[in-house]
């Protein structure tokens, strides 16, 4: 072989300290010398390679190969091209470093992500139209508390979906979840329509539904991330901007069918629409890395087996205070922030509102939803993803303590248009702001789990809690309006908190 046939550093992929490609009965091993591939003369098929030991424990494994120089394997150095022809052994598009930040997979997963958004946010943000229905309806003799927890076991089971289905996606599951939670998405939506009773409605909407969107959401939003570092936040604005649209077309569906069909009916055709939108989902998204890469990473990353605790936390995230004080702002946010979804309809029909207000209130709120959601990122670029964080929980704060003021349609709509606007930003944060704060995508599906784990505990009492402040005629919404801006108020301190810890008092982009 001649010397400039030597494979350069650049055309080696990453590898733990020293691997040898072929014929391992005749091994040199130099570890820590910048030495290169190269035949030795007694035998031609033998290759001999020292790479430098300075890779990190988290390097790409490839497979025992040799390399061309143009970065190709080859079987055999005797002329034999059949490895070469079946393709490389080293794929960028299978390094967790690498990011192409565009593609055709990369877009698919990408719509793939909104609708994953769309078809469970879009569910939970749609929630106001179902309560009023349960309310004046199908359980009128009971009371907002008792009604709350419907909600509330859904946003909790979602949050907790999301602390398995992490580390499953590290694992490689990732299909398995998309099509298990799917499944059982529309299943129990179907259910939904044969609820006559309370416990009915907590098992098929709040339990089985919350649990596949748990299964769901997550990983496909872990998928788009492996894609996109660079637009990494363009990318997540536009999965997030799913929950609104989908709080958009759900809404006036329901309120206009429920007129038409009746309840159970207007359940069915909305799992329908939900079964169309999961179809395509499944179609188009597919994980950029295999499972076996998946496998090789979480056997490296996790040093205990898959049902012990220290396998679901990822230890560097204790000590990162940034993120625990994300982690914990966000948490006090996200038990006010889906109160005025549920209420608002209801607020609405107190006040005696006008009835096309009454009729499209939670579309409007999930419209304004949908434009602050694509400005997240721009506000984020400017601003910086922590910055934007503080920004929004005092403005949402401030917008839930005059919220028992409202006293005219106009006033309504204003209120309803500006509380969509903040909570669409607020509501980005998790999937916005974690892959921000994680360095290593390989830990990303963890540090989600961490983050999800912690809203799963406290969404589970917020909307009876919420309720319960309503009193018993359902119409003490003073106190509403003071749980909820006070709430946002320990979530703004917080953050404010996580920045400071993060970067001091000093303005800066962060």
């Amino acid at each position: 072989m001649s010397s400039d046939s030597i494979a350069p550093a650049s055309h080696i992929p990453s590898l733990e300290k020293s691997q040898i490609f072929k014929d391992k009965s005749n091994i040199i091993e130099k570890e820590g010398h910048d030495c290169y591939p190269h035949l030795d003369e007694a035998n031609e098929k033998t290759i001999t390679i020292t790479i430098p030991a300075f890779y990190s424990e988290n390097s790409f494994p490839v497979d025992d190969k040799a390399y061309k120089t143009d970065g190709s394997s080859i079987s055999e150095l005797n002329g034999d091209s059949s490895d070469h022809e079946a393709g490389t052994s080293y794929n960028k598009m299978h390094d967790p470093t690498y990011f192409p930040e565009g593609g055709l997979w990369a877009y698919l997963s990408l719509l793939g992500g909104f609708l994953s958004v769309l078809t469970t946010w879009g569910i939970i943000t749609s929630f106001g139209v179902f309560q009023t229905y349960y309310k004046t309806d199908l359980f009128k003799h009971l009371s907002s508390f008792q009604l709350g927890w419907i909600q509330s076991l859904q946003l909790s089971c979602i949050f907790m979906g999301g602390v398995f289905t992490g580390r499953l996606f590290d694992d490689g599951y990732f299909y398995y979840l998309e099509i298990i939670g799917s499944t059982l998405i529309f299943v129990c939506f179907m259910l939904v329509a044969e609820c006559t009773k309370l416990y009915q409605i907590l098992l098929a909407q709040g339990v089985g539904m919350g649990l596949g969107m748990g299964m769901l959401f997550g990983p496909v939003l872990g998928c788009c991330s492996a894609y996109f570092k660079r637009k990494r936040g363009f990318a997540m604005c536009v999965c997030a901007s799913g929950g609104g649209v989908g709080g958009i077309i759900f809404p006036i569906a329901a309120n206009n069918l429920i007129q038409h069909v009746g309840f159970s009916w207007t359940i069915r055709i909305l799992a329908f629409i939900e079964l169309f939108f999961l179809i395509i989902l499944i179609s188009v998204t597919r994980d950029r890395l295999p499972f076996h890469v998946r496998q090789e990473y979480a056997r490296k990353k996790y040093t205990s087996s898959i049902f012990s605790l220290n396998s679901w936390v990822d230890k560097t995230a204790l000590h990162t205070p940034e993120f625990m004080f994300f982690v914990g702002g966000v948490a006090l946010c996200f038990f006010a922030l889906y109160t005025p979804f549920s209420q608002i309809q209801s607020f609405a029909i107190y006040m005696n509102a006008d009835p096309n207000i009454i009729t499209y209130i939670v579309a409007i709120l999930n419209a304004a939803g949908v434009v602050g959601r694509f400005t997240v990122f721009l506000i984020a670029r400017y601003l910086g993803a922590l910055n934007m964080t503080v920004l929004f929980s005092i403005a949402a704060a401030i917008c839930c303590y005059p919220f028992f003021t409202i006293n005219s349609n106009a006033s309504l709509v204003v209120f309803t248009i500006f509380y969509g606007y903040v909570s669409g930003v607020v509501g980005t944060f998790p999937p916005f702001c974690v892959p921000h704060l994680t360095e290593d995508i390989t830990r990303l599906g963890t540090r989600f789990s961490m983050c999800f784990f912690a809203l799963s505990i406290i969404t589970a009492f917020s909307t009876p809690i919420s309720g319960l402040t309503l009193g018993p005629n359902n119409n003490e919404f003073m106190h509403l309006s003071m749980l909820c801006g006070g709430f946002f108020t320990g979530g703004a301190i917080l953050m404010i908190l996580g920045r400071v810890s993060k970067a001091g008092w000093k303005w800066e982009v962060i």
